[in-house]
């Protein structure tokens, strides 16, 4: 019977460890999306702007992720984990849409701040 409750929690860490290390690689993907030279003259035709805004853009993830952990780990003490990670995955899915689709940088800047936003509270729900 021990070595039963030894394997579930053997996977139950694998799990958490697996969506913790998902969450750097989905992070690391919109940094990256935004650093890319190809990308940056995309998106900076697509807002009517220069190279140099997408840069500012991809400051605001940062920008987003401090305004947010002063109170998105309380939250994930209050709602739970599970509420934590959802919000922060709900928050990557607008962030990654609202950046391909944003007619302007004020948008595409709204977006970063929710990207900032998703890894603060995607860190609150794998991070004990």
């Amino acid at each position: 019977m021990e070595n039963t409750i030894s394997t579930t929690r053997e996977k139950k860490l694998y799990s958490s460890a697996f969506i913790l290390y998902l969450n750097f690689f989905i992070h690391g993907i919109g940094v990256s999306i935004l650093g890319q030279q190809v990308v940056k003259m995309s998106l900076a035709a697509q807002w009517g702007t220069t190279d140099d805004a997408v840069t500012i853009i991809a400051a605001a993830l940062g920008l987003g992720r401090l305004i947010t952990l002063p109170f998105s780990g309380p939250l994930s003490d209050k709602l739970g984990r599970r509420a934590s990670t959802l919000i922060g995955i709900s928050s990557y899915i607008i962030f990654f849409l609202g950046l391909a689709l944003s007619p302007n940088i004020k948008v595409a800047y709204a977006a970063a701040i929710l990207g900032g936003v998703a890894n603060s509270f995607l860190d609150t729900g794998v991070i004990p």
